[in-house]
């Protein structure tokens, strides 16, 4: 399980640390060659330990230190500790249930989901008025557009059919 979950953490740690000592063993290498007989030699080096080298030696004690602690010690679990008889479902039950639904001899009922009923009971009445208010808003403008509706059929049985005429523009003088 350690290799699937953190697999690539290993690999990744050891590909990056492997690269960084490689830059800081190569940068070391090109100033030896370089000041190596004079007088800078020292002070360059100790200047790229100070810069580079302390930044890549914590880099390299993080990375061991994830490589170290990064795994799960799960314990065994024995198989039949899963198993459960109907007298132990019972037992794990019987308190959600009195929990959820409340004492049964009480008049009142006092568990959560009776609790939860009331408080939506009490919103729902509420907004019965709210609903009652935008349905008389609804039945009004139905009605209001059947007497409309009423009227102008009416109006056009008594007069007739109403002709539209084109009226003709004056030509511009």
């Amino acid at each position: 399980m350690n290799n699937d979950l953190f697999g690539f953490t290993n690999t990744a740690a050891n590909a990056i640390d492997n690269t960084t000592v490689q830059f800081y063993t190569q940068i070391e290498n090109s100033v030896h060659s370089t000041f190596d007989s004079t007088a800078f030699s020292p002070p360059i080096i100790e200047f790229l330990r100070c810069i580079f080298g302390n930044k890549v030696f914590a880099l390299e004690k993080g990375l061991a230190l994830m490589k170290e602690n990064l795994n799960l010690r799960l314990p065994r679990v024995s198989p039949d500790v899963l198993k459960l008889s109907a007298v132990n479902i019972r037992e794990l039950a019987t308190p959600v249930g009195t929990a959820a639904s409340g004492n049964r001899t009480a008049d009142e009922e006092s568990g959560i989901m009776a609790r939860a009923f009331e408080s939506y009971r009490t919103v729902l009445r509420g907004e019965v008025y709210m609903f009652s208010a935008f349905l008389g808003a609804y039945v009004l403008v139905v009605l209001t557009a059947i007497v409309l509706l009423i009227v102008k059929s009416r109006r056009t049985a008594t007069h007739g059919p109403v002709e539209v005429r084109e009226v003709k523009e004056k030509p511009a003088p």
